[in-house]
């Protein structure tokens, strides 16, 4: 019987979060509660050709790594879950990274499930204008600013956007991308054909880090000023950032 990626056993009075990655992975898996506090450890697989990780959860735990508890009224169930981030990156997130929340429901002693929650919770970014109001569209050579908030951790120091590219979808299909930072770093060709100015700057709101990206708008082919998408990457620092220039 194969093996699934993720999975749950629900024990008398804890849960096992259960993840299996290939032997190229070099990333690491953590709670949402605490991205340095919370990982999964590796163990000896049982899997030919897979990492196997592992993190042993108690009901009643009142450290950062607690289980989140809710009533089910409709099958009068106590379900305890956890929200498990897969970063194949260490310290950074980007969009090929997800979230998984895992469960186990109570008094059945069954197999936990699972289920894909990243469009929620995986480093989403917001479009916003220079009074730092959210927007759906801005013009070319207006300000734009797009912010980047990690998962709800509140044991980071910092948070940089590493990379930014923009890329359209013309009448054809066909995908045409401009690279604005690499490496944290504004690139020259973009700079000297869009003139974008981007910079970046990692801020704090209530207790919570976010990172962003300054810059002007611009259109990729001015005959045919498609909206711009987005890919990017963003970096965790569990100490002062040490910004690359």
């Amino acid at each position: 019987c194969e093996q699934p990626v993720d999975s749950t056993v629900c024990k008398p009075r804890t849960m096992v979060l259960y993840s299996y990655r290939p032997l190229g992975f070099k990333g690491e898996m953590f709670l949402s509660n605490s991205m340095q506090n919370c990982k999964l450890k590796e163990v000896i697989t049982d899997v030919p050709g897979y990492k196997k990780y592992e993190l042993e959860l108690h009901h009643k735990s009142t450290s950062i790594c607690q289980l989140q508890k809710t009533n089910r009224d409709t099958t009068k169930e106590i379900v305890y879950s956890a929200d498990m981030a897969t970063s194949y990156e260490k310290n950074k997130f980007g969009l090929l990274d997800s979230v998984t929340r895992m469960e186990c429901a109570y008094p059945q002693m069954e197999v936990g499930t699972i289920a894909d929650i990243s469009q929620q919770r995986a480093v989403p970014m917001e479009i916003l204008n220079d009074n730092y109001e959210p927007v759906i569209q801005i013009d070319a050579q207006n300000g734009v600013i797009l912010q980047f908030q990690p998962l709800n951790l509140t044991d980071i120091d910092a948070v940089i956007v590493t990379h930014l590219e923009a890329y359209i979808f013309d009448s054809a299909h066909k995908v045409t991308s401009v690279v604005l930072l690499k490496d944290e770093c504004p690139v020259r060709e973009t700079e000297k054909r869009y003139q974008p100015n981007i910079s970046i700057d990692s801020k704090q709101y209530a207790g919570l880090w976010y990172g962003t990206a300054n810059f002007k708008a611009f259109t990729i082919f001015e005959s045919d000023p498609m909206p711009l998408k987005f890919t990017y990457r963003v970096r965790f620092c569990l100490n002062k950032c040490i910004q690359a220039s």
